[in-house]
């Protein structure tokens, strides 16, 4: 068996610690000038961008703690879970479900990345999935809105026949080790296409 779980990653830590800086630097800020605090909307100024920025950081933070399953490479076939951060194309990412899907309906495990519009890119991992077989319970269809939303802001594309997909965020991948495992469990009738 091949496991992922979302962990502490650079990129996660960077992330964490942007929202909490922001958080605190906003309060010290403001939270220290009297004027502001004198009436509600000057509260609301204080209050609002903290409770916003400090809310995303220590929500990251609790979902790396919990360490979900990101993915799963069994004898059953290959399982998605999830990856850290607060949205994806299911909308919000604590509400990604767990999907496994089994080797019969499995044509290619596919690795892959997606340009950013300010240039930099994010890793992928999808199922292209068998003629004939049903997308898996709980997968949005491409006509979704999270989907179309993705594909909007350029951040969610997945490449032609890729039905399920994750965002490796918060996890990596052992690129060796996942063809290995695949190769074991499928024999070879299940290729990894792609890279990181």
């Amino acid at each position: 068996m091949y496991e992922e779980r979302v962990r502490f990653t650079p990129t996660v830590v960077l992330a964490i610690g942007f929202f909490l800086v922001v958080a605190v630097v906003w309060a010290a800020l403001f939270g220290t000038d009297p004027a502001m605090r004198g009436d509600a909307e000057g509260w609301a100024v204080i209050l609002v961008p903290v409770a916003v920025f400090g809310g995303v950081g220590v929500a990251i933070l609790a979902d790396v703690l919990r360490h979900p399953l990101a993915l799963r490479v069994d004898g059953h076939g290959v399982t998605l879970g999830r990856s850290a951060g607060l949205v994806s194309h299911h909308g919000w990412a604590w509400r990604t479900p767990q999907v496994t899907v089994p080797w019969e309906d499995t044509d290619a495990v596919v690795l892959y990345r997606v340009g950013t519009s300010n240039g930099s890119s994010m890793a992928y991992v999808g199922l292209r999935l068998r003629a004939g077989a049903a997308l898996p319970s709980g997968e949005p269809s491409e006509r979704g809105f999270w989907p179309r939303l993705g594909r909007l802001l350029g951040s969610d594309e997945a490449p032609c026949g890729v039905a399920v997909y994750r965002q490796v965020f918060g996890w990596r991948i052992d690129e060796k080790r996942l063809k290995r495992h695949v190769r074991q469990r499928t024999r070879g009738r299940v290729e990894v296409l792609g890279g990181l």
